[in-house]
């Protein structure tokens, strides 16, 4: 009997929370379909905010293997933050990647910045490849992949 009455009250507590993820689910519905689009403004912002995210990133990981090549760090600091830089860059372009241009005008903005954020992603997977792998040249070599797309990000930011 005692067992009948604990899965009673659990069955009370679950239809409860039901009902309140449910209205909750409603209410989320009914507001976001009562907003505004997004305006281009708002997608000109967040292109600012990724370029500069990822022009970050860029930086990071240029100072921590330049220390790391001419011997001024420790293998696991550089390792760590060039990694860091990858993972940030990375997630912050998806992130834009995913949003869909709200016109036109915002729709050249993307096309514009799709370019040097996918080269800046791109270098800072092959740069952390060659830091892992303590390899000179080849990080060298993403290094100087960089320097293009990083000028591109810093120009982005200013224009956008």
């Amino acid at each position: 009997m005692a067992g009948w009455r604990r899965t009673r009250g659990l069955q009370k507590r679950v239809g409860w929370f039901a009902g309140v993820l449910g209205g909750v689910v409603a209410l989320v519905v009914v507001i976001a379909g009562t907003t505004d689009p997004p305006s281009y403004d708002s997608y000109r912002d967040q292109v600012r905010q990724t370029a500069k995210q990822v022009s970050s990133a860029v930086a990071a990981a240029d100072w921590a293997t330049r220390l790391e090549l001419s011997g001024r760090t420790a293998f696991a600091l550089s390792r760590v933050v060039v990694s860091e830089a990858a993972t940030d860059a990375s997630e912050s372009w998806d992130t834009l990647a995913k949003r869909r241009p709200p016109n036109e005008r915002a729709m050249e903005l993307r096309q514009r910045a799709v370019g040097p954020m996918r080269a800046a992603v791109s270098g800072l997977a092959e740069l952390r490849t060659a830091v892992r792998g303590r390899n000179a040249s080849d990080a060298g070599r993403a290094l100087a992949a960089l320097v293009e797309p990083a000028r591109q990000l810093r120009e982005l930011q200013r224009v956008a």
